[in-house]
């Protein structure tokens, strides 16, 4: 009798062993993909800017929402992420054509820059590939993870959107019809310079 009491009491501790061990994994992280784990940012791979973004689907929504809304979200952070990159770029070009922009006007630059990377980042966003859905086994949340590594279409996004911006707002002054026709110019010596920053960054969690 005392063994059999004895042996109850060893099942029940394993049991609820493997139960704490379940939930410590669960609560950690464990067997989630590493870009669930560190979510969306600027990262590189192969000295390449790599913009990742991540969004997750309500789980209470219907099965075929959940995807959708996590596409959605996904696209979303990633064009949050890559917003504040070009908004950085967009202040160097400023910084660099002083003739252009009155520098005394801080509000007005900080639109010029917000503009610039809000029109850019948008056409990023809604033309990145979400690669890759989780589905988390124990809350049914559906994630996904948007991506762009085209160094080529970023700066072509940014290079049209700050042509457009410019020639709305100072295409009528003679410095601005100069800085316009230097343009490609100017965005790829942008584009150098920056490659050295993006090579800083974390690899991406792929």
């Amino acid at each position: 009798m005392r063994a059999c009491a004895l042996g109850l009491l060893l099942v029940l501790g394993l049991a609820w062993s493997t139960a704490c061990v379940a939930q410590s994994a669960q609560a950690s992280g464990i067997g989630r993909p590493l870009w669930v784990l560190k979510g969306g940012g600027s990262y590189h791979a192969a000295d390449v800017p790599v913009f990742l973004g991540t969004g997750v689907g309500n789980p209470l929504a219907s099965p075929d929402r959940r995807e959708s809304m996590a596409d959605a979200r996904a696209r979303q952070a990633l064009g949050h992420a890559v917003q504040l990159g070009l908004k950085s770029l967009a202040r160097d070009y400023m910084a660099r054509h002083r003739a252009v922009f009155d520098n005394r006007d801080t509000s007005g630059a900080n639109e010029f820059s917000t503009v610039v990377s809000q029109r850019a980042a948008a056409e990023l966003a809604a033309s990145c590939r979400v690669v890759e859905h989780w589905k988390d086994p124990h809350t049914s949340m559906v994630f996904a993870l948007a991506r762009l590594d085209s160094e080529d279409l970023l700066y072509a996004s940014y290079r049209n959107s700050l042509a457009q911006v410019l020639s709305q707002r100072h295409g009528s002054s003679a410095s601005a019809a100069l800085a316009l026709a230097d343009l490609d110019r100017a965005v790829g010596d942008q584009k150098a310079r920056q490659l050295g920053l993006f090579r800083a960054r974390d690899s991406a969690p792929l």
